[in-house]
């Protein structure tokens, strides 16, 4: 059987991550979802979610993904674009026995990617060098799989307000980035207390306010004049796919 080998320099250590259409391409999608998928079906695995964030190359990687997935004779939980927690939340909500999420992270624009987690717990490391070992080999189970749609980010949203515990009301700037976080924060804050300004909460994969990485304090210029201008007790900025966040 032929494989599919991955540019080395993209099997990083808690992700693969490259330059679309440079060294993460459409196949490399495709070979992943086969080798995951052949991973999952060898232990007798069921499920996989699938989500992807905001960028304009996440839904052509995710098809090929699936594709991948489904020849592996994996029924493929598809949740959509969403937040990379919210995907982590519905491996473990749906009970899958795996999850991927296609997504740059918090790298600009022409990026992408993915990060995994196989049976509750993540995949990475020695892992992912041997996915791309398997993959170069061709060492694929073969089946009859299905996608089915899943909305999970109302489910999403409720999990995190069962932890909310009321206090002063705060006035509060929150800045997706116009990344992934963007709906979710919509729904999220519609649900609060307190006075809430959104920044950025169009999705949008060119990133035209800035980059979203809040851990760069460039990147967070107009979440503080927002602060200021406004008297905020605080502001949260969000990075392209939501799971790092800057204060």
């Amino acid at each position: 059987m032929t494989g599919h080998n991955f540019d080395p320099t993209i099997l990083r250590e808690y992700d693969i991550r490259g330059l679309f259409e440079d060294n993460l391409t459409i196949a490399d999608a495709r070979a992943l979802g086969r080798t995951m998928g052949s991973l999952v079906a060898e232990q007798d695995g069921r499920s996989v979610c699938v989500g992807y964030d905001g960028r304009l190359s996440s839904p052509a990687l995710e098809s090929a993904l699936i594709e991948g997935l489904s020849q592996s004779g994996l029924c493929v939980l598809r949740v959509g674009l969403c937040p990379t927690p919210a995907l982590y939340f519905a491996t473990k909500a749906l009970q899958a026995d795996a999850g991927i999420m296609v997504t740059g992270s918090h790298n600009p624009p022409q990026y992408n990617g993915f990060k995994m987690m196989l049976n509750g717990g993540p995949f990475w490391g020695q892992d992912i060098i041997a996915l791309g070992e398997r993959s170069s080999r061709g060492d694929w189970v073969d089946g009859d799989g299905r996608v089915v749609d899943m909305a999970i980010l109302d489910a999403y949203v409720t999990r995190m307000l069962v932890d909310f515990r009321a206090g002063k009301p705060l006035k509060v700037a929150w800045d997706a980035g116009n990344g992934s976080a963007g709906e979710a924060m919509t729904m999220l804050t519609s649900r609060l207390p307190g006075e809430h300004i959104l920044l950025n909460a169009d999705i949008d994969g060119t990133f035209p306010a800035h980059h979203p990485d809040p851990t760069v304090e460039a990147n967070l210029i107009q979440l503080k004049d927002c602060v200021r201008d406004n008297g905020c007790d605080l502001g949260i900025g969000f990075d392209g796919d939501g799971d790092r966040i800057g204060v």
